[in-house]
Formats: structure tokens, sequence, C-alpha cells
């Protein structure tokens, strides 16, 4: 195990997911689903797990299903190794020699099976629950003779579908009430308005509200001056997360807070690359206060 990795001990809780994965392994299970909540420290468990392929100079695949969760896990795991992570991306320049490499499904679709990481030893993909798009089976398919390793707080499928013809096996963790129990997870507090939303006659499909008819029950009953109000009460000065439900709702509310004054942005799946790294770097960094995003920061982002 490499100096580095060994500075961030695993508690007790992540010691025995990782040795439930390689048991899995060890049993013939080569494509294993490992559950573990959010904010359950599924990165360092990961640099752990790596670690023990670097030993055999065999290459370690991160696939995230987002670009922007590309660079903030690139970033993680440099911190914790201590060594350089190759990101492969469109404008950035390749680092073949980098034993693990971060990418996203999107960028590893678009190219050649042949122009891809050659000697993986182990692929991982975060945010596993979507790995059921055809763009992840070429993947795995492609690499039928590394061990396979999806990530996911939620194990399930909006649709109902399961996983059982991508992998051979589920491991899942303690859950996030024992987690908090044991104080290493956070208590949470939810706050709601006094005033409730009514989905009656809003249209489902296979289970599940229509995007587009939810969004025009949401904006017609709870306007942005509501939503701004419940900031001023529980989050003034606050960096805040707004989740719209529509890409025009973020928009609006974007538009809104920053007419009040507040320094706010929108964030959405045609931002383009550059202009989103600014925009989270804004947030990060606390120039930008709000921000406002539609199906962006839902999974993976800290």
């Amino acid at each position: 195990m490499s100096q580095v990795v060994s500075k961030y001990y695993l508690r007790d809780y992540q010691d025995e997911w990782i040795q439930d994965i390689y048991s899995s392994w060890n049993r013939g299970n080569r494509r294993v689903l490992a559950q573990l909540p959010t904010g359950a420290g599924k990165t360092v468990c990961l640099a752990h797990i790596a670690d023990s392929f670097f030993t055999e100079q065999r290459i370690v695949l991160v696939i995230a299903h987002r670009i922007e969760l590309i660079t903030q896990a690139a970033e993680k795991l440099e911190s914790i190794i201590g060594q350089k992570v190759g990101i492969i991306k469109a404008g950035i320049k390749a680092k073949e020699e980098c034993l693990i490499q971060v990418a996203s499904i999107q960028t590893l679709a678009a190219r050649e099976l042949s122009s891809l990481p050659k000697n993986v030893g182990l692929l991982i993909f975060d945010e596993a629950h979507h790995a059921t798009a055809s763009s992840y089976r070429r993947i795995i398919e492609h690499y039928d003779f590394a061990q396979i390793l999806g990530v996911t707080a939620t194990p399930q499928r909006v649709d109902g579908q399961g996983f059982v013809d991508l992998f051979d096996d589920l491991v899942v963790g303690n859950s996030t009430s024992l987690l908090i129990k044991q104080k290493y997870l956070s208590k949470f507090r939810l706050f709601a308005t006094s005033q409730s939303i009514s989905t009656v006659g809003v249209e489902k499909t296979k289970g599940d509200f229509r995007a587009s008819a939810l969004a025009l029950a949401v904006t017609s009953q709870i306007g942005a001056p509501e939503i701004y109000q419940n900031y001023l009460l529980y989050a003034r000065n606050l960096r805040t997360v707004i989740f719209a439900v529509s890409l025009e709702h973020s928009r609006a509310l974007a538009e809104f807070f920053s007419q009040q004054g507040i320094k706010a942005e929108h964030l959405d799946g045609s931002t383009p690359p550059e202009e989103r790294a600014d925009i989270l770097r804004r947030f990060r960094n606390g120039k930008t206060s709000v921000l406002t995003n539609y199906e962006i920061l839902t999974e993976g982002y800290d």
C-alpha cells in the first residue's frame, strides 16, 4: 500500500465493504455492484482498492456519467493516492503513463475501442445505476478481462429493471441511518414550506411524473418569490444549490435571485464544458452564492 493511501485509515464499515468486494471477486464474480450511502467515503475506499492494482502495474479506469464530475474525481483521487491521475477528455493532454485514468462515458463512447487505454486491470463505474445504457455495455464487453466494480448509493433504476445482465453480485454497505447512529454521518434537517404542491392530474410515465407536466404543476403553484423568501429564512449568506424542475425554471430562479442582489448562476446540460467548469469554480470559491441547476448536480457532486 502506498504511503499516502495508508494515511487515509479506513473506518470499520469501509474496511468491511472492501473485504466484501474482494470476497465476491474471489468467488468468481468478475462484475460486482457495490452500494454505499452518500457521504460514506466511496472515493477513499476506491483509492485503497486501486492501490492493489498499482502494485501489478495494471491500469485503473474510472468512468463517470457526467463531464463535470471528471475533474472532481481526478482531484480527489490525486489527493488521496499521492500520484498524478490522467484525464481522458478532448482538449486535455493525455497522461498515458498514469496508472489511474478518469473519463466520462460520453468521451469513451465517442472513441474507437482500439484507442482506449490498454492493460486495464480494474474498471470502476461511478454512479453505476446508469450503467444500463448501451454505451456502458460496449465498454464492459470490450474490457472482458478486467475486474468490474460499479459503485452507487442507489442500486435501482427508475423503470424498475434490474442489473442481473450487467453485474454478477451486489455488495451492500451499512445503511445511512446506521452511519448516522454511529456518528459517521451528520443528521440532516429538512424544512418545508406551508404550501404543498398538488400533483392531481399530473401525467406519469413508467410510474414517475412526466418532467414537463411536473414542472408546470410546480411553477404554477410556487413562484420564485416564495423560494427566495425561504432562502432568506434558512440559507441567507450560505452557499446554496437549488434543484429546479425544468431548464426554464432553473434559469428563471437564477435571474430572480440576481435581481435581488444575490450572486446566482444557472447550470444545465447544454452549458459548454469550459463555462460549466468556471461556474462550478466560482461557486466553490464563494464568488457565486446560489447555483441553480436542472438534472446536473443531482449525483456525485461535492
